[in-house]
């Protein structure tokens, strides 16, 4: 795994986690990475303001399907 670069030259923040959560979770939504069931989960979690809690699921869910 590569470190990231921060433009700022601090620490990531936990709105910067979320940012980069928040990320991956539409990125598993737009390539159909999910079943229904938990595609409609990770969608509430993030109207819910949740990504870091929906990162968690798709990726348990992602690592069950292999």
């Amino acid at each position: 795994m590569h470190d990231p670069v921060w433009t700022d030259g601090g620490a990531r923040t936990e709105t910067d986690r979320e940012a980069e959560a928040e990320a991956v979770v539409e990125a598993f939504l737009d390539r159909d990475l999910v079943d229904g069931d938990t595609r409609s989960e990770l969608r509430r979690l993030l109207a819910a303001d949740r990504p870091v809690e929906a990162l968690r699921i798709a990726t348990r869910q992602r690592r069950k399907g292999r």
